[in-house]
C-alpha cells in the first residue's frame, strides 16, 4: 500500500516537472519570437530614417567604380549593387556583397570603399591562369593553387600560350613543374604528361618528347639545352624524342627509327 502510493507520488511529480518545463520552454520561444519581431521592426524603421536622412541631403548611390578588369565583365560586378542605386549610400551591406563577390572563381582579391556620400570604389585582383587542364574532353583554365577557375576559350589569343596538362593528378602537380622550367621553356612547352602519378613527359611544340627525370626536373631541362647545343640542325628536326630520366645524359630516338 505504501509502495503504490510513493509510485503515485513520483508520476505525480514526473508529471508537474514535464508539464512545467513545456510551459517554461514555450514562454522563452514566445519571448525570442517577441524580441525578433521588435529588432526587425526597429531596424525596419532605422533604416527608414537613415534612407529619408540620405535622400534629403544627396548621400546616395549614384555611381560605381571598378578597375580594369580582363575576364570580368562590369555586369557581373554591378548586378550585387543595381538594387541599391538611389538609395542611402549607408545601408549598402559591403561585407556581404564581398563575400559574394569572393565566390567568383575569377576573383583572387576584392576591396570595397565608399566615400561616404555617392561613390562605391570597386578594386579587383583577377585570378591568373596558369595552364590549361584537360579532363573528360573539357579543358579548364586552374590557378597556381590548383583550383578551376573556368572552361578555357580557345578563341582568346592568350590563354593559346598556356600549357596543357594530362594524366591523373596532373591537376595537383603542375605548379611544381612550371616551378621547375626555366621562364622561356613555357614558350616551347605544348603539352605536359603526368605519367604513373610519378614523373612527367613533356611535349614540345615542335614536336619533340622530353621524358623527364622524376625528382631533378630542372636538371633535364638543363641537360636537353646542353644537347641541342651539341647537334646540328638538319639532325636536330629528325630527332622524334628525348630520354632525360637518367642525369648528365640524354637517350635519343629519331624519326622513323625501330630503335627505342
Amino acid at each position: 500500500m505504501i509502495k503504490e502510493k510513493l509510485n503515485k507520488k513520483k508520476t505525480n511529480l514526473n508529471f508537474i516537472l514535464k508539464s512545467s518545463f513545456i510551459i517554461l520552454l514555450t514562454f522563452v520561444l514566445i519571448v525570442i519570437f517577441y524580441e525578433l519581431y521588435n529588432s526587425y521592426i526597429l531596424k525596419k524603421k532605422f533604416s527608414s530614417l537613415v534612407n529619408k536622412f540620405s535622400q534629403n541631403y544627396e548621400y546616395t548611390l549614384k555611381e560605381l567604380q571598378i578597375n580594369s578588369l580582363k575576364n570580368i565583365e562590369f555586369s557581373q560586378i554591378e548586378k550585387y549593387f543595381i538594387e541599391y542605386y538611389g538609395k542611402s549610400i549607408f545601408l549598402i551591406p559591403i561585407q556581404e556583397i564581398s563575400k559574394m563577390l569572393n565566390q567568383n572563381k575569377w576573383i583572387d582579391k576584392v576591396t570595397i570603399e565608399s566615400n561616404y556620400k555617392d561613390i562605391i570604389t570597386i578594386s579587383i585582383t583577377e585570378s591568373i591562369p596558369i595552364g590549361i587542364f584537360y579532363n573528360n574532353g573539357n579543358y579548364l583554365l586552374f590557378s597556381k593553387n590548383g583550383e578551376i577557375i573556368d572552361f578555357a576559350n580557345h578563341k582568346i589569343k592568350s590563354y593559346s600560350k598556356l600549357i596543357k596538362f594530362k594524366g591523373k593528378n596532373s591537376l595537383y602537380n603542375a605548379n611544381l613543374l612550371l616551378e621547375s622550367m626555366p621562364l622561356i621553356f613555357k614558350k616551347e612547352i605544348a603539352e605536359a604528361i603526368f605519367i604513373n602519378n610519378r614523373r612527367w613527359d613533356v611535349k614540345l611544340k615542335n614536336g619533340i618528347k622530353l621524358k623527364l627525370s622524376e625528382n631533378k626536373m630542372s636538371e633535364s631541362f638543363e641537360n636537353y639545352y646542353k644537347i641541342i647545343k651539341s647537334i646540328p640542325e638538319k639532325d636536330f628536326q629528325e630527332i622524334e624524342l628525348i630520354d632525360l630520366r637518367i642525369l648528365k645524359k640524354g637517350i635519343l630516338k629519331f624519326k622513323d627509327s625501330k630503335n627505342d
